[in-house]
């Protein structure tokens, strides 16, 4: 009796797949795995809330796949309720059972659930374009960022005072390959029309400046899955307390000081000479748009064409590359 009711089991699942290999050439049954991956409107995107609460979590990657989950829990329902019935009706007009059973339904949504993956399209969000604004902390944070500006106001120095060697200026300065003696004598030069190259354009940047706690900002375009590795390159470094990796930034890179707390700061014009090194360790933040502090879109009235996708290259450690590599998309 259970050697009929196994066989009887058997023939009724390989008329199961017959059926979903008949009418849905869109499956893929290698490794004797049915998969079917959502078909996303073509400006399907998210948000960048959302997106700041998958960057913030502890394991970007587990949060994105949940939000994903959550965005099309009903979806795949549907799906899967649609491939039942189209399943029990490929088996009704190639076999004599009219009607089936309840043992034989119940057979079929099993086999449904636990065979048959209906995966939202990850591929899709990973790809979504993402404006970052990097924020770069020296360690002039612990000054509330009020050692980059220069020259005298009610925020500012006195004239001529000595920059101190922790603003994130001084930092920008050494990448492009100057002192902080020379980054002094050029701002002490005052204000200019027309600069050309980094250190003019240091001193229109910051006779510009209309905020006190200016950020060395730098303005990037790049895709979610590239951020989201970021982020968590970003999270193991401050864990294992490793300071080697580093984002290397195009010198085309819109760069500037920006002050997100207040809103407002200099031109964004700083010209950079040389690509830009980026040590993991000195981003403040890697987020979209407004989602540290106020937006520079809306201060400045930006269009999206101002965030360009310099980011060249994200190095991990030798330390970090392979649990890094492990925790990515």
């Amino acid at each position: 009796m259970q050697d009929n009711q196994s066989k009887n089991t058997s023939t009724f699942q390989a008329a199961i797949k017959e059926a979903l290999n008949s009418e849905f050439p869109w499956v893929d049954s290698k490794h004797k795995n049915y998969t079917y991956e959502i078909d996303p409107d073509y400006d399907d995107s998210l948000g960048s809330r959302i997106i700041e609460k998958i960057l913030k979590d502890p394991n970007p990657k587990e949060k994105f796949l949940q939000v994903l989950d959550e965005r099309y829990t009903d979806y795949i329902s549907y799906i899967q309720n649609e491939l039942y019935k189209k399943v029990k009706q490929g088996i009704l007009e190639n076999s004599t059972l009219q009607p089936l059973t309840a043992f034989e339904e119940d057979m079929i949504k099993s086999f449904i659930q636990e065979n048959i993956s209906v995966l939202p399209p990850a591929n899709h969000f990973l790809r979504q374009d993402v404006l970052v604004n990097l924020f770069i902390d020296t360690g002039d944070g612990s000054y509330d960022f009020s050692l980059n500006p220069h020259y005298p106001c009610f925020y500012g120095g006195r004239w001529r005072e000595p920059i101190d060697g922790k603003a994130g200026i001084v930092w920008l300065a050494k990448q492009q390959g100057y002192t902080k003696k020379q980054l002094q004598n050029a701002l002490d030069e005052g204000d200019i029309s027309n600069p050309t190259g980094f250190l003019q354009s240091c001193r229109i940047e910051e006779a510009n400046l209309s905020c006190s706690m200016p950020v060395i900002s730098f303005l990037v375009r790049m895709k979610l899955q590239k951020l989201i590795s970021i982020n968590v390159l970003m999270q193991l470094s401050k864990q294992y307390k490793s300071n080697c990796s580093y984002v290397l930034l195009g010198r085309e890179t819109i760069t500037g000081l920006y002050d997100p707390f207040n809103g407002g700061g200099g031109l964004l014009g700083i010209q950079l000479e040389r690509d830009v090194t980026l040590p993991i360790m000195y981003i403040r933040s890697a987020l979209p748009d407004g989602c540290d502090g106020l937006s520079i879109r809306s201060c400045y009235g930006l269009d999206e064409d101002t965030y360009m996708g310099t980011v060249k290259e994200i190095y991990a450690s030798r330390k970090l590359r392979h649990i890094w590599s492990n925790l990515i998309l």
